[in-house]
């Protein structure tokens, strides 16, 4: 395939393919469509409801607009123009794109917000230049509650909790849907002295709904291990949070050992790493879009 992406960043034009190109020498003309039009100046406003209730602008969302040209073009040639874009303080998006009817009733947009907003995503809209200026809203995000102990009873301070999407989640979604999952910044947050954490996640993406994995890492120097909890279900419905048991974190199992080479002399910097195998293969019948290894 071969690909010609404009080298002004500058001229606002489309990224032209051209696919099932032999492995010789040959001449290909690439011309964009005649109607693509003109530049055109577009904001994209994007709000969501503040923890105060309130309407507010989201800054520091990523604001993507993608539009192809459906008609193939010569050779078998096809145009695609986008825009990728962070929205600034007053939450509002600014892009240049072409007006010409080859794309201007055909794009889609979506929208990531910043990592661990309480704002979910919006994805793959239908958008077209009449919706210039028209605020985006966004959904709100599914709160996971939960409190870290450790074998004692003791809360578990300072430690880091990420909430990861589970490889059900993924492998349950079109390869572009997948794609564009592993764009979302994963949230994290610290455990407060009590052991309380809350971490904000997207409750589904198009009509997969989610399911996530915990990855716990305690603070440096603290007697706990990493320990991850998974396959955490988000409620379906208009439930705004997901609260967890209590969740218990095992002792640390201290290994002890040498590492030499074949000869038996010791190996000075080497590194040894200790894996989880869960050793269950089910999953792979339980979701459509699982790798092919």
């Amino acid at each position: 395939e071969i690909v010609a992406t404009p080298y002004d960043s500058n001229v606002v034009a489309p990224v032209l393919h051209l696919p099932n190109v032999p492995a010789q020498t040959s001449q290909k003309l690439l011309s964009a469509p005649s109607t693509i039009g003109n530049p055109i100046a577009v904001a994209i406003p994007v709000k969501g409801f503040a923890g105060s209730g309130q309407m507010a602008p989201v800054a520091g969302a990523r604001v993507i607009l993608r539009a192809a040209f459906s008609p193939t073009l010569a050779g078998g040639a096809r145009a695609e123009l986008g825009a990728d874009v962070t929205t600034g303080d007053d939450g509002i998006a600014h892009m240049t794109l072409l007006d010409g009817p080859a794309f201007a009733d055909g794009y889609t947009l979506s929208v990531i917000p910043p990592v661990n907003s309480t704002l979910g995503i919006a994805y793959n809209q239908s958008w077209s230049l009449d919706d210039n200026g028209v605020a985006i809203l966004l959904p709100p995000r599914i709160a996971v509650r939960g409190t870290l102990v450790a074998t004692t009873g003791m809360p578990i301070a300072n430690a880091s909790v990420t909430a990861r999407p589970a490889a059900r989640f993924q492998w349950s979604l079109v390869p572009g849907e997948q794609d564009f999952l592993t764009q979302i910044p994963v949230p994290t947050a610290v455990t407060t002295d009590s052991g309380d954490f809350v971490v904000w996640v997207d409750p589904f993406l198009d009509t997969v709904w989610g399911t996530y994995d915990l990855d716990i890492e305690p603070a440096s120097g603290d007697d706990v291990p990493s320990w991850t909890v998974a396959g955490i279900d988000v409620p379906r419905g208009a439930q705004a949070a997901a609260t967890l048991n209590t969740l218990t974190v095992p002792d640390a199992a201290n290994i002890h050992g040498r590492l030499t080479d074949p000869d038996g002399n010791p190996v000075e910097g080497g590194e040894l790493r200790v894996f989880s195998l869960a050793g269950d293969t089910s999953l792979c019948d339980m979701t459509m879009y699982h790798p092919t290894t």
